[in-house]
């Protein structure tokens, strides 16, 4: 066992690599691994997400888009308002209803004009 030790020792030496029992055990090497691919997805992700200034361009067509809501929005309004003012009271109509003995019914339907 000593002879075993001995021998990779001078190995170790003459590739000039650290010895096998003196590096670092694999779940210490994996879990440095892993913090270091932590941190750089952490700097990517906050560097895709970083706030940008909105142009010029940008905030003319946002406030273009803004105006265009606005106007259907008051269009809209302006319909219902003026369909409330010209709609009459409901009414109800009668519709005619065939009986099996052949004669008809007159049944009032209460349907919203």
């Amino acid at each position: 066992m000593e002879r075993v030790r001995r021998v990779r020792q001078l190995i170790c030496e003459l590739n000039e690599a650290p010895e096998p029992a003196a590096s670092k055990p694999l779940h210490e090497v994996l879990a440095e691994n892993r913090t270091k691919q932590d941190e750089e997805f952490q700097l990517r992700y906050q560097q895709r997400n970083a706030f940008h200034a909105l142009s010029a361009t940008d905030s003319q067509w946002l406030k273009k888009v803004k105006e265009k809501a606005n106007s259907k929005e008051a269009e809209l309004e302006r319909q219902i308002a003026q369909g409330l003012k010209s709609k009459p009271k409901t009414t109800k109509e009668s519709t005619p209803i065939a009986l099996p003995s052949g004669r008809v019914k007159k049944k009032k339907s209460s349907l919203i004009k």
